[in-house]
């Protein structure tokens, strides 16, 4: 039974059943995962994130695990609702746990102890997405989750800027952040809790294609109606005349099986698809095995059945889940 990537390789070798083939392994999963990555539009990797333009700057990064777009909505972003995020000149607003203390216009987890960093907020609205913003330095010995209204975040181990996207149930909602273990080290500043907005008649932008450069070059500026897709960059038109925040709903990349990462959404829910699609990768090494037509055709009906509606209903716009988290 196929459950990670060590039982995946070995399925492989039973159903080649051919000497010689076994360190080509890995690189028939791999061809099997790029060739799934391409032909999927499922659930498994309909994906959701958010991502931040600043004012006068026209471009948009792709998420290192981007397939296909789905849509892309421009939002606006609500008042912050965190109080002395920066610190500067003392705490005010803050509970400090132990281990915290007031640093030079930051807090600073300086000894040991896993109390939280929290304010207490009031929100403007429950069950809508939330950016909570900070800026991380002076990271040692592992790190710190955030959480809004009890929903955790992404793990934080390394220095820098970050953007997480949350949820909350509640407009009650405590922001928290939690060391561990207990000996880890940081500062924490610039501090932001913003609710994302995407109101009607702001709507999805329409794709215009390559040539924004000389849009921009024409001194354009105002809500961003228009994109086009470069390499790893989106670019859009006019000009963004202040701060936005889009909505990315994409076809992702499942992530690659390895010695480290050893489960994905194939392993646990398409193992046949993923099985076949890696014996379908050593084609080249089969020649002309008449199994290879009978797998092709399997997997052809296994990709169109995670394809179908019956098994996946997604819209062009995806709704928000109550409970859920994005994170960039």
């Amino acid at each position: 039974m196929i459950t990670d990537y060590t039982t995946l390789q070995a399925a492989v070798a039973t159903w080649l059943s051919r000497d010689g083939l076994t360190a080509y392994i890995p690189d028939f999963v791999r061809f099997g995962e790029l060739y799934l990555n391409r032909t999927l539009r499922c659930r498994g990797n309909d994906t959701l994130t958010y991502l931040n333009m600043l004012d006068g700057y026209p471009i948009l990064t792709l998420p290192s695990d981007f397939q296909e777009l789905r849509s892309l909505s421009l939002g606006l972003y609500g008042g912050d609702a965190v109080t002395n995020g920066s610190f500067t000149g003392n705490a005010t607003g803050w509970t400090l746990g132990a281990g915290w203390a007031y640093g030079t216009n930051n807090a600073a987890k300086g000894t040991d102890g896993v109390g939280t960093l929290s304010q207490a907020l009031t929100l403007d609205y429950a069950y809508r997405t939330y950016e909570v913003a900070f800026t991380v330095s002076g990271l040692s010995v592992a790190g710190f989750t955030p959480s809004l209204g009890g929903l955790a975040g992404t793990a934080i181990s390394a220095n820098g800027t970050y953007r997480q996207y949350i949820i909350p149930a509640t407009t009650a909602a405590t922001l928290a952040f939690t060391p561990s273990p207990t000996g880890s080290r940081f500062t924490l500043d610039d501090i932001s809790v913003r609710s994302c907005q995407f109101p009607q008649g702001m709507g999805s932008l329409e794709f215009r294609g390559i040539g924004m450069e000389n849009e921009w070059s024409a001194g354009s500026y105002g809500p961003p109606g228009y994109y086009s897709i470069q390499g790893s960059q989106i670019r859009v038109s006019p000009i963004p005349n202040q701060e936005y925040i889009f909505q990315i709903s994409y076809w992702a990349n499942f992530p690659q099986l390895t010695g480290t990462v050893t489960t994905n959404w194939l392993t646990a829910n398409a193992p046949d698809a993923i099985l076949l699609a890696s014996l379908v990768g050593a084609e080249s090494f089969l020649m002309d095995d008449p199994r290879i037509g009978i797998w092709k055709t399997l997997l052809g009906e296994i990709v169109a059945g995670l394809n179908s509606p019956r098994n996946y209903v997604g819209t062009a716009t995806p709704i928000e889940s109550r409970g859920n988290s994005y994170v960039v």
